[in-house]
């Protein structure tokens, strides 16, 4: 493909640039093509210098020279474990040592779950004398660089919460073998005492006289 070809591609140029600097451009207008001039812009001449003369400098820009990129993170200060829940204090600090990650992870991914177990079964009320109600909705993330194990930090304690979820599973589906039963024995006594009811209460329908034969 020409300079003239791309720059017809890329700028919808479709023909070449006159003597004074200006180009034609094509319309499309109630489904008809209609050729517009354009007058000199600023663009038309570096446009000019490529088509005509081949001059690449328009797309060359002077780069300065690249930063250098500071990846340095300030300091943390260390968790210390007695702020842990003293539930989870043993296990999360054998967890984070097994795993030789930051007691953090285990810590922060621990306490959101745990939170969303208890889901909308406690409240705080942060006031004596008001009805005003707080569920425990805790967020969490957790931060770090690439390689610190922050995934299989998550994962640990949602273990735990996957062998709730597996129990809870099993439970539910022999409630709903139990309820499927239960449905059954419903259906069919109510289709018995229906029955029953119809034979009882429903009036006979009584029957109609025939013409008496005199002969």
């Amino acid at each position: 493909m020409s300079d003239e070809e791309w720059f017809a591609k890329h700028y919808g140029i479709s023909s070449p640039i006159g003597d004074d600097g200006s180009f034609a451009n094509e319309q499309v207008v109630n489904n008809s093509k209609k050729v517009v001039q354009l007058k000199p812009s600023e663009p038309a001449e570096p446009v000019k210098r490529v088509l005509q003369v081949g001059d690449l400098s328009i797309f060359e820009e002077e780069w300065p020279e690249p930063e250098k990129i500071n990846d340095l993170l300030l300091p943390v200060k260390q968790l210390d474990l007695e702020l842990i829940p003293e539930p989870f204090r043993d296990w999360i600090s054998d967890t984070a040592h097994r795993m030789q990650c930051p007691i953090d992870f285990v810590t922060a991914a621990a306490i959101v779950i745990t939170s969303s177990v208890i889901g909308a079964g406690c409240g705080i009320r942060p006031k004596a004398n008001d009805d005003w109600l707080e569920l425990p909705n805790l967020w969490g993330a957790i931060v770090g660089v690439p390689g610190k194990l922050k995934s299989p930090a998550i994962k640990k304690p949602l273990g735990l919460l996957a062998k709730l979820e597996a129990k809870a599973k099993l439970r539910h589906n022999q409630e709903l073998k139990e309820y499927k039963v239960n449905q059954d024995e419903f259906e069919l006594k109510e289709k018995a005492l229906k029955t029953e009811m119809q034979a009882t209460i429903e009036p006979a329908k009584p029957a109609k006289p025939n013409p008496k034969k005199r002969y």
